[in-house]
């Protein structure tokens, strides 16, 4: 086979799932997977998506949580491909009430519902965590890496709705988490263990539940701080939203402030295969330093 086709074979097609957050508060994580996912032999198309939805419709109406899932999973499976997705929070969703689905009576029931737009869903899709994806290509991407972070002390935040309900989502260990430290040791850094990995960012309850919410965020900053971390990466944008917007509110409150570089897994793979700062839209990030940009170089 010639390196061409071979290079063809090895791409797959997804439906591109945004979620909410991303397209209405950092629309720019959206243009760099665009631009990224394809030079990773990813091709990704849009659907008329909606939301997920999340677990604020759930805790209402199950039957409505299931009916607006099914109809996304129905728009992806009317182009007979599955979805890659960019969010913790829509994965787990799609994927849970993917799960619940493959009930035949259940689907039946929700299909009755999907009748009155003209769509039906079958089962047929997977739902995909785009660390998901890349935990499957690890040789196409170690491929690719051009500028690898050699001796960068990266720790990662995989993120609660990417860890559970672990039976379901079954990525990885929800107490202790390995894959996305993999993924940072595939571009090269050192993976740094700290005890409070799988602990919540807290964002859900930065409005209901402030304090609760900033002293979950300090106790992770506070170890990453005696870790002398170079970066924290995240792969989530409410967990992204949380460590690298409101480090601002920690030192508000607690008159403490950290400067802990945050930085999308996207953005860390598109500087890994030679994308410039610019492009993976580093300057968006509010908590970027001068130290880290002169360690990327």
């Amino acid at each position: 086979m010639s390196e061409e086709k071979k290079e063809k074979a090895e791409e797959k097609t997804y439906a591109l799932f945004l979620g909410c957050v991303i397209p209405i508060q950092i629309p720019h994580i959206e243009k760099l997977a665009r631009d990224l996912l394809p030079k990773l032999g990813i091709n990704i198309v849009d659907a008329d998506f909606s939301c997920c939805p999340f677990y604020g419709v759930r805790d209402i109406d199950e039957k409505e949580w299931l009916v607006t899932a099914a109809r996304n999973l129905a728009l992806a499976e009317e182009q007979k491909i599955d979805i890659i997705s960019l969010c913790n929070g829509c994965s787990q969703t799609l994927i849970e009430a993917n799960h619940a689905l493959q009930d035949k009576e259940l689907r039946a029931e929700i299909n009755e519902v999907l009748k009155k737009i003209n769509k039906q869903y079958n089962g047929t899709v997977k739902v995909y965590h785009f660390l998901m994806v890349f935990d499957s290509m690890k040789d196409q991407i170690k491929a690719l890496i051009k500028k690898p972070f050699h001796g960068l002390k990266i720790a990662t935040h995989t993120g609660c709705h990417l860890l559970r309900p672990s039976k379901i989502i079954g990525f990885d260990e929800p107490e202790d988490p390995k894959k996305f430290d993999d993924f940072v040791k595939l571009i090269g850094a050192n993976s740094v263990d700290y005890h409070h990995k799988a602990l919540c960012c807290g964002y859900t309850q930065v409005t209901n539940e402030k304090d609760m919410s900033l002293d979950l965020m300090k106790d992770k900053l506070d170890e990453l701080n005696e870790k002398r971390v170079d970066a924290l990466t995240v792969c989530c944008p409410s967990c992204y939203l949380q460590y690298d917007k409101n480090q601002v509110l920690i030192r508000s409150k607690f008159k403490v402030e950290y400067k802990i570089p945050v930085i999308h897994a996207l953005q860390l793979l598109g500087l890994a295969i030679g994308m410039r700062a610019d492009e993976v839209f580093l300057q968006k990030n509010r908590s970027i330093t001068e130290d880290f940009m002169q360690k990327i170089k």
